[in-house]
């Protein structure tokens, strides 16, 4: 539908298979999709997908790159038995303030960027039209937001947030069927050089998905499911020498 899915791009990748042509998920050595962990800026986001996973969460225009490791990954990423997807937030401009704006059969989205005290900041959003478009059915939409901000308080210091927001929304009157589910992630960073050979990072993150289903309005059903995590986490890297770290 001329929009732009990273998603769709790993699936050309050798030892990447998908479900159908329909789907953005990712079949990677024989496991299901829910067997990968997607992570952004660190983050675990959980069901990246919209529409039944037509597709996925993540705003191209956001990204600065993303690494799939296929097997064989660190114990850092726990236990999942597939593959690894970690996905970096792309840095705002540190000179100028700049801005894009796209219309696609799907979407309309736009990214903004500009400087930021010592940093620069970037925010992307996207939203379907779907219940504008086609009024007569029944109304579904889903949105994105994304977004990144850091400073570098000194020469050794960086201090940076990143936080994504997507829900899906759908509701259809006749029956007194309703339903949202999404993802909010927040990240807080902060990076220190103490000197050439030793580096420090630690992050404080919060991931949340939930599902809210309802059917025949307050006396029918309803159903409410969330996952929430909390993180607090810290890293060193030192540089022995330049055949060890």
């Amino acid at each position: 539908l001329a929009e732009a899915d990273i998603f769709r791009t790993l699936q050309a990748l050798p030892g990447v298979l998908q479900l159908s042509e329909f789907s953005t998920g990712l079949v990677i050595r024989g496991g299901n999709t829910d067997q990968n962990l997607i992570l952004l800026d660190g983050i675990t986001v959980y069901n990246p997908s919209h529409l039944g996973g037509i597709f996925s969460n993540f705003i191209v225009d956001a990204i600065k790159e993303a690494n799939l490791t296929k097997g064989g990954f660190n114990a850092e990423y726990g236990g999942r038995l597939s593959a690894v997807l970690d996905v970096i937030s792309r840095e705002g401009n540190r000179n100028n303030i700049n801005g894009k704006f796209d219309v696609s059969l799907l979407s309309a989205k736009s990214t903004l960027e500009g400087p930021f005290y010592k940093g620069a900041w970037l925010v992307a959003g996207r939203r379907t039209y779907f219940d504008i478009v086609f009024p007569t059915i029944p109304p579904y939409y889903f949105y994105d937001i994304q977004g990144h901000v850091f400073t570098d308080l000194t020469y050794k210091d960086r201090l940076s947030i990143s936080f994504y927001n997507g829900i899906d929304d759908f509701e259809y009157g006749d029956l007194a069927l309703e339903g949202d589910w999404g993802n909010e992630t927040i990240s807080l960073k902060y990076r220190r050089l103490f000197n050439q050979k030793l580096i420090g990072n630690f992050m404080i993150a919060k991931s949340k998905f939930f599902i809210n289903f309802g059917l025949g309005g307050s006396s029918g059903i309803n159903e409410e499911d969330t996952i929430n995590d909390q993180t607090i986490s810290g890293d060193f890297s030192y540089f022995i020498n330049n055949n060890i770290t």
